[in-house]
């Protein structure tokens, strides 16, 4: 276990995301997959459109979303899922990106594509999280109780911080309820100057509003193939590739 949790400094937190030069590069992001609707504001998403961020999506009910960034990496989301696409900046000539996603309630899966050069910014930020990764497989959850993260290949790094008026569950969005991970024992709180969490492969991570968390377990790889969402994500990234 403690290969995959490390408390760092907040310093170190911020400074590994930080880039070696401005990237000034617009990127467009890419509906590349459609199953039901979904919306930027009161517009109807279509297959092959693309979008300039900032923009925010609404994934409806019984729908599902794929989107493909500028660097070739994918974010899919699940129904009933809200999110706003913050950056998509890409500089493929020095291999350099910055792109930012903040989940605000639903489901999303992340397939990132490695890169070369190692002054890279990937985030995706949920209410109470900040989930920064190189290149890897992972799940997030966000519900009104918890976020979760479940990595499938590679490793994240998650970092707490505190829940903002625009993430607070009723203020502009209605909750969901999402089935959730097994009760863990150990829940400590802590402040956003004390931790930064690795959750390497085959693990999972499940953090509370108020900063309570317990280190990263093993979760059932046999119980999870039978979500239909991870299967389904599953097959779209061997179809990519991934």
């Amino acid at each position: 276990m403690k290969k995959f949790i490390f408390l760092w400094g907040i310093f170190f937190f911020f400074s590994s995301f930080v880039l070696a030069a401005e990237i000034e590069v617009e990127g467009k992001v890419k509906v590349n997959y459609l199953e039901g609707k979904a919306f930027v504001q009161d517009k109807e998403l279509q297959i092959g459109q693309f979008l300039t961020p900032p923009v925010e999506i609404k994934v409806k009910e019984k729908s599902k979303l794929e989107l493909v960034l500028p660097d070739g990496s994918v974010l899919r989301f699940n129904e009933n899922t809200t999110l706003t696409l913050v950056k998509a900046l890409y500089d493929e000539k020095n291999s350099k990106r910055e792109m930012k996603t903040q989940l605000m309630l639903g489901e999303c899966w992340a397939s990132v594509k490695k890169l070369m050069a190692k002054d890279n910014k990937f985030e995706l930020e949920t209410p109470t999280a900040v989930a920064g990764v190189a290149g890897t497989k992972y799940r997030a959850v966000v519900a009104a109780e918890y976020n979760r993260f479940l990595v499938y290949d590679g490793k994240i790094q998650v970092g707490y911080r505190p829940v903002s008026e625009e993430y607070k569950p009723g203020k502009s969005l209605m909750a969901q309820r999402v089935s959730g991970p097994k009760k863990v024992e150990g829940p400590k709180r802590v402040s956003l100057q004390e931790w930064l969490v690795i959750v390497g492969a085959g693990y999972e991570f499940v953090l509370y509003p108020d900063g309570r968390f317990a280190p990263p377990k093993k979760f059932a790889l046999e119980e999870d193939e039978q979500n239909p969402w991870v299967r389904w994500n599953k097959e779209r990234d061997k179809l990519l590739g991934f």
